[in-house]
């Protein structure tokens, strides 16, 4: 039984050994898409105060909500 473990241990982390060393890179179209779209979608739960809550207009506000439009303008 000891046996299986230890060769099904040994191609799993052969697998992976070869796995890690492909030379196939994948690009990230993230840019991209935000520079078609002209639009970032960030999540918050609006709830940790002072990092992102609802002011006395009812609008997201906050550190992290200020940073993220600040990021976007410049952008």
């Amino acid at each position: 039984m000891k046996k299986w473990a230890i060769a099904l241990i040994s191609l799993v982390g052969v697998s992976l050994l070869i796995a890690g060393c492909s030379t196939k890179k994948t690009s990230d179209q993230s840019w991209e898409k935000v520079k078609e779209e002209q639009k970032i979608v960030v999540a918050t739960s609006g709830t940790l105060y002072p990092s992102s809550y609802y002011g006395a207009d009812n609008k997201l506000t906050g550190y992290d909500v200020e940073v993220v439009k600040e990021v976007a303008k410049r952008l």
